[in-house]
C-alpha cells in the first residue's frame, strides 16, 4: 500500500469512529417522542378484543426503535452500494 492509501484508510477509520460516537451520544441523550402523540386520535389502541390492540400499542410505543433500525438498514444499504460501485485498482 502506498502512503496515500494508508492516509485515506486512517481518515476513513477516524470518520467512522466519529460518526459512531455521535450516533451513540444522540441515542443516549435524546429521548424519542414516544409519548408526544395521542394514541386515540390516530389509531385506536384499544379495539374490542384480541391481538390488534396489543400490537398497535407496541408499535406506537417503540416507534423510535423502529426508526433507529430503519436508519441502520439504510446506512448499511448505502455502504454496500458504494462498495459494489467502487473502482478496482
Amino acid at each position: 500500500m502506498s502512503e496515500s492509501d494508508s492516509a485515506a484508510n486512517l481518515v476513513g477509520a477516524l470518520l467512522i469512529l466519529l460518526l459512531f460516537a455521535s450516533f451513540m451520544y444522540i441515542v443516549s441523550t435524546v429521548s424519542f417522542p414516544a409519548g408526544s402523540f395521542v394514541h386515540g386520535e390516530l389509531i385506536p389502541t384499544n379495539p374490542p378484543s384480541g391481538i390488534g390492540g396489543a400490537m398497535s400499542t407496541f408499535l406506537w410505543n417503540f416507534r423510535g426503535l423502529d426508526l433507529l433500525i430503519q436508519t441502520i438498514v439504510l446506512f448499511a444499504t448505502a455502504v454496500c452500494c458504494l462498495a459494489m460501485l467502487r473502482e478496482e485498482k
